[in-house]
């Protein structure tokens, strides 16, 4: 058995069965290769190398990469979107779905000049806050009346921006006429 540092067995024998075992096409471990991230094609093959050569390989396959598809998005930039996707979400369970707009904005000012994996991260936020205040104002229409009135303001105050205020407030003017 050959050993590979950090590795486990386990985790060699895993690694073999993973889509990364497939660009293997010589069976022996250790195997390099530089895969596109778009494509998932096998770039260049590595065998006995040192790592200047995979180093210099890796800087002409990223200008390459680079050419074609522009410039990545760092991990950090990721978590970030995530974690105010995670922020949006949790606001728009509370019922605060102002506050989950200000979450998104503030990540995503402009969100038409963001590669647009970000892009849908960013619509998917928004959809799912517009919902979920549709589902609130929906409940909202099915209660008693002296209970949808203090209801009806609640939700006025925390979806402004969310484009139900219209709708909220023509149903509390009518509640109140009757």
């Amino acid at each position: 058995m050959v050993q590979w540092p950090s590795l486990t067995f386990r985790q060699i024998m895993k690694l073999r069965s993973s889509k990364a075992g497939t660009y293997n096409q010589t069976g022996k471990i250790p195997y390099t290769c530089l895969v596109d991230p778009y494509t998932l094609k096998n770039i260049h093959t590595f065998q006995g190398v040192s790592s200047k050569s995979i180093m210099e390989q890796v800087a002409i396959a990223t200008k390459a990469l680079r050419q074609e598809h522009g410039k990545g998005i760092k991990r950090k930039t990721i978590a970030k979107f995530n974690k105010a996707v995670m922020a949006a979400d949790a606001a728009a369970k509370a019922g605060d779905w102002d506050k989950g707009f200000k979450v998104m904005a503030k990540v995503a000012p402009k969100p038409q000049d963001l590669p647009e994996m970000l892009q849908e991260k960013v619509k998917t936020a928004r959809e799912a806050l517009v919902a979920s205040a549709r589902a609130r104002l929906d409940e909202i229409k099915n209660m008693e009346p002296r209970d949808a009135k203090r209801a009806l303001s609640r939700f006025m105050s925390k979806a402004k921006k969310t484009g139900f205020t219209d709708e909220a407030r023509e149903l509390l003017i009518s509640l109140k006429a009757s």
